[in-house]
C-alpha cells in the first residue's frame, strides 16, 4: 500500500485549504477546502481516507513524491479514525509578506490569510493534538499576520513549542518574549552577509534593520534558539559571501545553528548549478571549522550525495 505518515501526523493550513504537508516537492497533494473557522475533523478524516483510496488506484495525488512509501496495510488498522497530530503548520498567510525575495513569487499576490486562532482552538477542543504537538509558522511573514500575537501566545498558554520562520524585518516583542520563556525557536533566512547582497536577493533595503533585530532577539535567547538560513543560488553562491556570513554568525551574533538550502525552483527542475553545490560543500566544512552546526533545510538525499562527493 502506498502511504505517507504525514496523512496521520501533520496538518498544514494553506490560504484556501488544509493539506497534510506544505508540498515542497511541487506535486499534487490532497487539498481539503478551508477558509477559516473551526475544523470539522470528521469531514477532514473522511477526506484523507478517500485520498488514500485514490492513491492506490493510480490517482495523480502525491504521484512522484519521494516521501510516499510502500507499507503493510495491516499496520494502519484503526489509525486513521484515531488521528492525533504532532505537527501543525501555519501557511494561511503564504501570500502576505514584507519581503520581495527574487527566488519567491508568492508575495506578488499580497493576500491576507484568514485568522488561524479559531481553527487551532477547535483542534484543541476536539482533542486531536498530541501532548508533544509542535507548531510551525511558515508563510509569508507571520509577524504581519493579523492574529499572530494572539495565536502564538495561545500556543504558549497550552504549553506547546513553536518554530517561527520570520525575515526579522519587523521586530516582534511577542517573539522576544517567547524566546525568553523558551517557548519558541526562530528561523531567519538572511541569505547574505552584506547590505548590497541582501538588497539584491531579498528585494528590500533592510539588512541593517534585520541585523539589529537579530541582536535584540539574541539577548533573550540561547545560542541554539535562533537559526540563520542561507538559500544558495547564483546571486549569493560566492565563497567569499558564504565565508563572511558564517564568520558573522559565529563571532558577532554568536549563533550556533546555520541552515543551507537551495532555490526550490531549481531543486524541482533538478537544475542546481555545480557552483551552488560547491558553495554548499564549503558551507558545511567552514561551518564545522567555526564550531557551528550546518543543517540542510529540505535538501534531499540525491543532492546531499552530490555535495558529499565534492572534495575541498
Amino acid at each position: 500500500m502506498k502511504f505517507c505518515y504525514k496523512f496521520l501526523t501533520d496538518i498544514n493550513f494553506e490560504p484556501s485549504c488544509i493539506q497534510p504537508c506544505c508540498n515542497v516537492h511541487g506535486i499534487t497533494v490532497p487539498q481539503f477546502e478551508f477558509h477559516g473557522g473551526a475544523v470539522n475533523m470528521k469531514d477532514y478524516t473522511k477526506f484523507i481516507e478517500e485520498c488514500l483510496e485514490n492513491i492506490q488506484s493510480g490517482s495523480s495525488i502525491c504521484k512522484g513524491c519521494p516521501e510516499l512509501y510502500d507499507i503493510d496495510e495491516s499496520k494502519l488498522l484503526g489509525k486513521i479514525i484515531s488521528t492525533k497530530f504532532n505537527a501543525v503548520s501555519f501557511n494561511m498567510h503564504r501570500y502576505l509578506c514584507n519581503c520581495r525575495c527574487t527566488y519567491c513569487d508568492l508575495w506578488k499576490k499580497n493576500q491576507v490569510g484568514y485568522k488561524i486562532l479559531p481553527a487551532l482552538k477547535s483542534l484543541q477542543d476536539q482533542s486531536v493534538l498530541q501532548d508533544d504537538c509542535f507548531f510551525s509558522w511558515g508563510g509569508g511573514e507571520p509577524t504581519i499576520q493579523p492574529d499572530f500575537e494572539d495565536t502564538s501566545l495561545y500556543i504558549a498558554s497550552i504549553s506547546k513549542q513553536q518554530y517561527i520562520h520570520t525575515n526579522a524585518i519587523k521586530f516582534s516583542p511577542n517573539i522576544s518574549h517567547l524566546l525568553s520563556e523558551n517557548y519558541a525557536k526562530i528561523n531567519i533566512s538572511l541569505d547574505s552577509s552584506s547590505p548590497k547582497t541582501y538588497k539584491a536577493v531579498k528585494g528590500v533595503d533592510a539588512y541593517n534593520k534585520v541585523i539589529n533585530n537579530i541582536i535584540e532577539y539574541r539577548k533573550k535567547s540561547s545560542d541554539t534558539a535562533i537559526e540563520l538560513k542561507y538559500i544558495i543560488f547564483d546571486m549569493n553562491n560566492s565563497i567569499s559571501e558564504i565565508e563572511s556570513f558564517l564568520v558573522f554568525a559565529s563571532r558577532t551574533l554568536q549563533i550556533k545553528n546555520v541552515q543551507f538550502s537551495f532555490d526550490f525552483r531549481e531543486v524541482n527542475k533538478k537544475a542546481i548549478s555545480y557552483t551552488s553545490l560547491l558553495a554548499a560543500a564549503f558551507f558545511i566544512k567552514r561551518a564545522k571549522d567555526l564550531n557551528l552546526n550546518p543543517i540542510p533545510f529540505f535538501v534531499n538525499l540525491d543532492i546531499l550525495k552530490k555535495i558529499i562527493k565534492i572534495q575541498l
